[in-house]
């Protein structure tokens, strides 16, 4: 039979002893603390019916106390050292759960409250652990809360990976989102586009695939989220929900929610962020036109590729003209205006010419997007079928419909055809550049106009990127630096030597590369 330890009163002490409430909830959505208030309730009676003075007050809200938790307990924390500080002499908790689901952690406040002689008050009686038989009884309840603990997360975890079959929604809401709860019983019913952040997110995506910055998009998110960065915005736009695809330990379910982002635009976005060559570092953006575009033909015919890609320099003392562009080795010097004159007038010269357009005519691939989704959907269709299977059981024989050797030899087949599958998808909704589609159609007039005027730098370089290899030699000979056109080769797209290192042929003694015209 177990020992209750009569209570000390106040009346029978030197002083009255000096008691700490804690309270902790794992869950408090709307932030308000009421199952701790409750805590708190029970914990003041007690105190006043037995005298005891509360010295603080320790709460610790959105916290688990399990094994597993990730979030330090801050308050708990600060209590412990103040009862290693000697500020408490009776902690007071509500049930043995509320301090501690995680056996280690009950231990070393069972060592420290023997060690200091302060007292554990919970589940209606007092510990002490200077008493053997409180000692066990409060090690028992701390071993029965853990395994209370685990019962809970195995029931989470199956709770949310069903919900992820499911493609139900779950976690914390991503922007542009809105939950809806039944106001009843508050269970959540769904989610929609938010009637503020939805908007701000579909213009986002409308942006990025217009190739503008990431740095360009903070203050648009800001007025909402004051704490955006780039980084954020990244996230937001590789977020698949907004095309209504749940995503749960890298595997992807159709969503029970609508997206509200065009697929088309979205993989398109994701072709752009995942672009190699796009620049990657957080910077206040970039200054100059062909700055890691422009190839020195010098290193490039030594195969130097990490250094070919000129950067630009800005103007010294001695050079009143303004920047200019070096490759990292020093092999050239070219003014930055000079260059970059050359460069847009010829770009803008291939825009306006039937060639771009017959470059870029795009045929019509809804058809071919459709009979790729029916036949992925088909695969899909079977492989779910097979799992069923092998995990149906015949009543008479008690042996599953379908091997486990069966269904591993079907999904090793399968599974890289799924895979092949999603990307053909994928890469027919990406195809296509909705910026260089405006160009393209454009008047020369109109052209002009959109370059100087509307389109940004951070736009520009994409068009000079997508559309054109500039290629640049040192100047052979005094006076012919001045000489654009005999020091810069230009390679549209679609011509020998865009997409590849071209081997060049005697390129240190050779005139300039073939210069391309933008013009028929």
């Amino acid at each position: 039979m177990t020992r209750v330890i009569p209570l000390p009163r106040s009346e029978a002490l030197a002083r009255p002893l000096r008691a700490a409430l804690y309270g902790r909830a794992s869950r408090d959505r709307n932030k308000r603390g009421h199952s701790v208030k409750d805590q708190f309730a029970i914990g003041e009676m007690v105190c006043a019916e037995y005298g005891w003075t509360i010295v603080d007050y320790y709460k610790d809200l959105d916290r688990s106390a399990s094994r597993r938790a990730k979030k330090v307990r801050e308050h708990y924390e600060r209590m412990v050292a103040d009862m290693e500080a000697g500020l408490i002499d009776v902690v007071v908790y509500a049930e043995k759960s509320r301090l501690s689901r995680d056996m280690a952690v009950s231990i070393d406040l069972r060592d420290l409250c023997e060690r200091t002689d302060i007292k554990l008050y919970y589940d209606g009686r007092l510990y002490d652990m200077r008493v053997p038989s409180d000692f066990r009884e409060f090690t028992r309840d701390s071993v029965q809360a853990e395994e209370e603990g685990e019962g809970i997360t195995g029931r989470i975890v199956r709770t949310v990976n069903l919900n992820a079959k499911r493609g139900g929604a779950h976690g914390p809401v991503a922007f542009g989102f809105k939950r809806e709860y039944d106001p009843d019983t508050g269970e959540l019913l769904g989610q929609g586009p938010h009637p503020q952040e939805g908007p701000v997110v579909i213009e986002l995506f409308r942006r990025a695939d217009e190739k503008q910055s990431l740095a360009s998009m903070v203050p648009l998110v800001r007025t909402l989220r004051p704490d955006m960065d780039e980084q954020g915005i990244k996230v937001i736009l590789k977020n698949k929900a907004y095309i209504g695809i749940r995503v749960h330990k890298d595997q992807e379910y159709k969503a029970q929610w609508d997206g509200f982002i065009d697929e088309a635009v979205f993989w398109r976005v994701q072709a752009m962020l995942d672009d190699p060559m796009r620049r990657t570092t957080h910077t206040s953006g970039v200054q100059h036109l062909l700055t890691g575009i422009a190839l020195c033909v010098d290193c490039r015919a030594a195969e130097n590729f990490k250094e070919a890609r000129v950067q630009a320099r800005p103007a010294q003392p001695k050079y009143r003209r303004g920047s200019q562009y070096r490759c990292r080795v020093n092999h050239l010097t070219i003014m930055e205006a000079r260059l970059d004159a050359y460069v847009e007038d010829a770009v803008l010269r291939y825009l306006a010419s039937p060639r771009a357009r017959k470059a870029f005519r795009r045929k019509d691939s809804s058809g071919d997007v459709e009979r790729e989704q029916a036949r992925h959907a088909a695969m899909l269709g079977q492989l779910t079928e097979a799992r069923e299977q092998a995990t149906d059981f015949d009543s008479v024989t008690g042996l599953p419909k379908l091997s486990a050797v069966s269904l591993a030899s079907l999904e090793q087949k399968i599974l890289p055809l799924l895979a092949a599958s999603e990307a053909a998808v994928r890469g027919m909704l990406s195809a296509g550049d909705p910026l260089l589609d405006r160009l393209l159609v454009a008047s020369p007039d109109e052209l002009d106009d959109m370059w100087s005027d509307v389109l940004t730098l951070e736009q520009r370089r994409h068009v000079v990127r997508c559309l054109v290899r500039v290629e640049v030699r040192r100047a052979r000979s005094k006076g012919r630096g001045l000489d654009v056109g005999h020091r810069v080769g230009l390679i549209f797209l679609g011509e020998p030597g865009f997409a590849e290192w071209p081997k060049l042929v005697e390129a240190s003694t050779s005139g300039a590369p073939t210069r391309v015209e933008g013009d028929d």
